[in-house]
């Protein structure tokens, strides 16, 4: 695993150096946790654009209580490589200012869980009360994969750099298995969501000029 994550990120920044149009660092809040991005991105065909990106995973202790959905927000990287994921974007501009468009999202991560627990201690037979106690435990590392849709927006702030940002909805596929897990499942399924905002600077913005002047 850690060798496909070493090849996938080297392709993943080759790629666009190629075509290289745009720079982008933002900030991702999704079903795993939260997440820093470097994203590369290049316009074509005039009004798509395709994203691809390092992200990197920031542990998260403030969990929600929520039994329908057992790993939102516990993505909780321990060891280097389990900080490491990939970004892939499509977008699709709505209007010809290219402010409105709608994109798909696949986010890849491999990293493990760290997951609140209520464990029962004692059991008062007088009183007839029963007694808990909190634990903390790590589980993983698995395979996370994050697949999204949704609408965003660009904001211009100068002539090169413009602010972003995107709202979608989808589902996020986990897979793995740890004996010391509390189900002996191994793949997931669970509703996702993605908010991300950044700010991308436009690299090439004098060539782009220069030959809209020819």
């Amino acid at each position: 695993m850690k060798r496909i994550l070493i090849f996938c990120s080297i392709f993943c920044f080759s790629l666009p150096f190629l075509c290289q149009k745009e720079l982008g660092f933002n900030f991702n809040s999704c079903h795993s946790g939260r997440s820093i991005n470097l994203v590369f991105a290049n316009q074509f065909q005039n009004q798509l654009k395709l994203s691809t990106g390092l992200l990197i995973n920031i542990g998260q202790i403030a969990q929600p209580d929520e039994k329908s959905c057992f790993h939102r927000k516990r993505l909780f990287p321990q060891k280097a490589y389990e900080y490491l994921g990939l970004d892939f974007s499509l977008s699709h501009y709505l209007t010809e200012q290219k402010r409105l468009f709608a994109f798909a999202n696949v986010q890849l991560k491999y990293s493990g869980v760290r997951n609140q627990e209520i464990i029962k201690v004692y059991y008062d037979s007088v009183n007839q009360l029963q007694f808990y106690d909190r634990e903390v435990n790590f589980y993983g590392p698995f395979f996370w994969m994050q697949n999204t849709v949704g609408l965003g927006f660009d904001v211009n702030i100068l002539k090169s750099l413009y602010l972003s940002q995107k709202l979608g909805f989808g589902f996020e596929y986990i897979h793995g298995k740890d004996e010391k897990y509390l189900t002996s499942k191994r793949n997931w399924f669970e509703p996702a969501f993605i908010y991300n905002v950044g700010l991308y600077w436009r690299m090439n913005e004098k060539e782009l000029s220069k030959s809209h002047n020819l």
